[in-house]
């Protein structure tokens, strides 16, 4: 879970995010990323965020996903588990 209105800590999510990944026991488990709070002004894109985060283009060792979500109000969570 990212807070999409958090640019700041983007970088140490980032950080701690590429650490977990490179971690034996979780080679190849599938990931998903759900980018909270996208009803805020400002909130960075699911898109963006994956650019950000290393993911985009640079994740090919298993499935991942980036999804935008609103936890207040339920929005994007149930598709995000679907996925």
């Amino acid at each position: 879970m990212i807070d999409s209105s958090d640019k700041d800590r983007l970088a140490t999510s980032r950080s701690e995010l590429l650490t977990m990944l490179s971690e034996e026991e979780l080679a190849g488990v599938p990931l998903l990323v759900f980018c909270n709070k996208q009803d805020m002004e400002g909130a960075l894109k699911p898109e963006e965020i994956s650019e950000r985060l290393g993911l985009a283009g640079g994740e090919k060792g298993r499935d991942w996903s980036v999804r935008g979500s609103c936890a207040l109000k339920g929005e994007g969570l149930e598709e995000g588990l679907d996925w």
